[in-house]
């Protein structure tokens, strides 16, 4: 008796061993079917693209916002350019200014006497002199003194010969100077 429980269990086994390869080899066959195969390849393929286009418009996103930095500093430094390019024209326009200002004859519209000793006559005189001067004919130099003798403020004098004001004062302070 005991064989035949043995035998038993044994074709037991046996059967539930095919009944599990057949279910196993069902499963392989489905597995390695090429349509599966493809499907999966799809999807994944698919989710690769997903990723890649989603990793590129990050990448675009930060591109684009670095160029608008780089025109936002290219267009502060053009104004700095410009800025220092008209400075710059304007320390040359100066520097011509107080080399002709060297150059430039003086003007003999005092005496020689200093102005606290001046008399009232004397003052007259250089009142007249100043007065009846062919005013277009003198340097630029010559009309501020001119227009200085005459009690004109700096500000008048720049308007009136368009210069600068800081110009109109060195003028004047290099002939007070000299004097």
């Amino acid at each position: 008796m005991v064989f035949i429980y043995i035998g038993i269990s044994l074709a037991v086994s046996l059967i539930a061993c095919t009944v599990y390869f057949r279910i196993l080899r069902t499963r392989m066959r489905d597995e390695l079917k090429t349509d599966a195969i493809l499907g999966r390849f799809r999807s994944e393929v698919s989710g690769l693209i997903t990723e890649m286009n989603a990793t590129t418009e990050r990448n675009v996103a930060l591109l684009e916002s670095r160029i608008g930095q780089l025109s936002e500093l290219l267009e502060k430094s053009s104004k700095t350019a410009s800025v220092l390019r008209s400075e710059t024209e304007a320390i040359e326009k100066a520097g011509k200014t107080y080399a002709s200002l060297a150059r430039s004859r003086p003007i003999s519209l005092t005496l020689d006497e200093p102005e606290h000793e001046l008399h009232e006559d004397a003052e007259k005189a250089e009142s007249d002199i100043v007065n009846s001067i062919d005013f277009d004919s003198l340097s630029v130099k010559d009309k501020t003194l001119v227009l200085h003798r005459r009690g004109e403020t700096s500000d008048a004098i720049a308007a009136n010969l368009g210069m600068s004001r800081g110009e109109v004062e060195l003028i004047i302070s290099l002939h007070d100077r000299r004097r």
